[in-house]
């Protein structure tokens, strides 16, 4: 090879290594972008809250019950020492006046009225002054059908006492089942010649109510667990009223916590799955730059070996050629 030639090859060895240069830094450029998207991702699923089931404990309370003078009693807050607290309470009982009305044969015998064997009586011959809680509902629960009648044009107004209401036991002693009656039904029934007429009456039906009720200066006593287990009032009879204790769970609230849950995470691993893949895309786009350069420095390393082995013969032939007059 000429000293010609040989330049000239070495230019073009030399011109194809710089370009392998330039593409290579091309290909580190882009591989460091690749990073900055990648960490940039990486910063975004810490952000990311993974999602956590809620806890049952959560949403259980204790409720915490005792019972007096047939009625019951749920605790709802308790405030001070328990030598002299002060109890807010739910108190439920059954209120007894709400009527219900059907048919019945009253038998007429002289002055004295009876329904089968029982005999009718008032359910109170007094004024309505000073009766009874019981009556009082009894009256209020006639007064209400008695309005009822009178709505539908079958009676006429007017103030329904204890002293207007019949009552009758058509059970037992042991099982008394009450049926009451308004006295002018009975008193205006026609009779037939078997001394019957069919007379309207009524059945008290049951009604749950509640009231609130604060107990002042009352004294707790707790166990080991701190747990109320009794409770002493004046207003309770002024002895220690056993306290039972109940976990009770918000089932709705905690459902409505777990599908929550259940939607926050599908919401993760979508962000996961979007995450994942925007990953997989760049490893791919760097693991093909990677084999590139790859390339790029086995082309160089041959380049550099052939500029060498140029280099070589150009030495020579500048030796060969400025040696001939020497």
């Amino acid at each position: 090879m000429g000293l010609a030639a040989s330049q000239a090859r070495f230019l073009n060895l030399t011109a194809r290594k710089t370009n392998l240069e330039y593409e290579g830094q091309q290909i580190n450029q882009q591989r460091t972008t690749l990073a900055n998207q990648s960490a940039n991702i990486y910063n975004q699923m810490l952000t990311l809250s993974v999602p956590t089931p809620p806890s049952e404990t959560s949403f259980q309370t204790i409720q915490y019950n005792f019972t007096y003078g047939g009625n019951s009693y749920s605790i709802n807050q308790v405030t001070g020492k328990d030598s002299d607290a002060t109890v807010l309470t739910t108190e439920t009982y059954t209120n007894n006046y709400a009527m219900n009305e059907s048919s019945n044969y009253v038998t007429k015998n002289g002055s004295q009225y009876y329904v089968g064997s029982s005999e009718l009586k008032l359910v109170s011959t007094s004024t309505d002054t000073g009766i009874s809680d019981a009556a009082n509902d009894i009256k209020n629960g006639m007064q209400a059908a008695w309005d009822a009648d009178v709505a539908a044009g079958i009676r006429s107004a007017k103030t329904i006492k204890t002293s207007d209401i019949y009552y009758v036991n058509v059970g037992d002693e042991k099982n008394p089942v009450y049926r009451y009656y308004f006295t002018t039904d009975v008193t205006n029934a026609t009779y037939n010649a078997d001394n019957k007429s069919t007379v309207t009456t009524y059945t008290a039906g049951s009604k749950t109510e509640y009231a609130q009720k604060s107990f002042k200066n009352a004294i707790i006593t707790r166990d080991a667990n701190n747990r109320i287990v009794a409770i002493n009032h004046s207003n309770l009879g002024s002895t220690s009223l056993s306290v039972t204790s109940t976990t009770i769970k918000d089932q709705a609230a905690y459902d409505d916590a777990y599908n929550e849950y259940e939607y926050q995470t599908y919401l993760y691993e979508q962000k996961m799955n979007a995450i994942n893949a925007e990953t997989s895309v760049i490893q791919a786009q760097d693991k093909k730059l990677e084999l590139r350069l790859k390339q790029l420095d086995t082309e160089q390393n041959a380049i550099s070996t052939e500029m060498e082995s140029v280099s070589s013969v150009v030495k020579k032939n500048v030796e060969d050629t400025f040696k001939i007059f020497a």
